[in-house]
């Protein structure tokens, strides 16, 4: 009898021991399951933390996050494999979120001090790149919804909450990027504006000038053709009065008894004068006429002879034409346009110390007609 309980004894030991051996057999396992298990998450990370190609490594993390909502939706699950797959997962959104904060440093810059528009223009350019690069990364590197805070039970909290909404993490990012495209493109058109204003002062200043130049050279055209040389002009070299002149007011007798009056000359006029020739039109009654070296031709007459004298300061070249009388006088500035009566001021649009020109045909009561210097 007590060598049959010996026995039983025996036999419970015996059972018991293989039950522990095969518990310890079972966790030791396991262990190495889930060893193995973080060593292959760890060796995932290893090869996605080396890739070199941004949207290979963010398809790496993707799956990854996949894999780690695959494993909590299992039954049996162990902690230090969520551990692993959220340090890993981690890691990585930490390295990407590196880099675009690196991108966005290195294009980010104090505007108030920066005015080349070609720096802004490109850092523009690397900052709508990254703004590219983090849509792609939308609820894999930032998240798209806003973290939770804990409300206390307060009319007025809940007040409070029903009126916030707090900006998710991608949101706040994409917004700080393109605010800063903003600045920047805002800071350009100002540069832009700027540089156009300071064209157009330049342009203007550049006018002002040619316009003082060109008015220079009018001046210094005049001043040394300040003087009638009548000794050239007798010799039909007209270079001291070569221009154009404008014919300004005509002294007209009407036969109405009143004689010679003055009348304004509205329509264009001129006479134009090169070094060798006078010639304009007169009237729509006497034509046109030049005076050369071969003398004086009308529109009746060519080269009709010529005379000259000088009568009280004024050189007058005399010519006829049939019935018609010609005469050029020439009036240096000192010498004023003889007056049709002697109490009768000269018409106000005869300016004093000006150079002057009368051109009459007497024949039937011709009109004489005054010119004057405006180029």
């Amino acid at each position: 009898m007590k060598k049959q309980y010996i026995m039983g004894i025996i036999l419970v030991v015996l059972v018991l021991g293989g039950i522990g051996a095969y518990q310890y057999y079972q966790h030791s396992q396991y262990e190495k399951a889930i060893s193995k298990q973080v060593t292959t998450i760890q060796n995932k990370y290893k090869q996605a933390s080396a890739e070199k190609a941004s949207a290979k490594k963010l398809a790496d993390l993707k799956q990854l996050q996949k894999d780690l909502v695959n494993y909590t939706m299992k039954k049996e699950k162990d902690k230090r494999v969520i551990k692993a797959y959220k340090q890993a997962i981690a890691q990585l959104v930490s390295d990407f979120k590196a880099k675009n904060d690196q991108v966005l440093k290195d294009n980010t810059s104090d505007i108030s001090k920066e005015v080349n528009q070609e720096v802004l223009k490109t850092k523009i350019n690397h900052l709508n790149q990254l703004l590219t690069t983090v849509k792609a990364q939308k609820d894999v590197v930032y998240q798209t919804t806003s973290a939770k805070q804990p409300v206390k039970n307060t009319e007025n909290q809940k007040q409070k909450s029903t009126a916030n909404h707090p900006k998710s993490e991608y949101t706040q990012y994409v917004e700080e990027i393109q605010n800063t495209i903003h600045l920047y493109n805002k800071k350009i058109a100002e540069i832009q504006a700027a540089e156009q204003q300071k064209a157009e002062l330049a342009k203007r200043k550049a006018e002002e000038e040619r316009k003082n130049q060109e008015r220079q050279r009018i001046e210094a055209q005049k001043a040394q053709a300040a003087k009638m040389n009548f000794e050239e002009i007798k010799n039909c070299n007209f270079q001291s009065i070569q221009g154009k002149w404008q014919a300004i007011v005509a002294a007209i007798n009407y036969h109405n008894g009143q004689g010679y009056v003055w009348q304004v000359i509205d329509t264009p006029n001129y006479l134009d004068i090169s070094q060798t020739q006078i010639s304009g039109k007169f009237d729509t009654m006497f034509g046109e006429f030049a005076l050369n070296s071969n003398g004086l031709t009308t529109s009746q007459s060519t080269n009709l002879p010529t005379t000259f004298s000088v009568r009280e300061g004024v050189l007058v070249i005399d010519s006829t034409d049939g019935g018609t009388a010609w005469s050029l006088s020439f009036h240096p500035k000192e010498v004023e346009i003889e007056k049709n009566r002697p109490d009768e001021p000269l018409p106000e649009s005869i300016h004093s110390n000006t150079e002057h020109i009368a051109v009459r045909a007497s024949g039937m009561g011709g009109p004489s007609v005054v010119y004057e210097r405006i180029s």
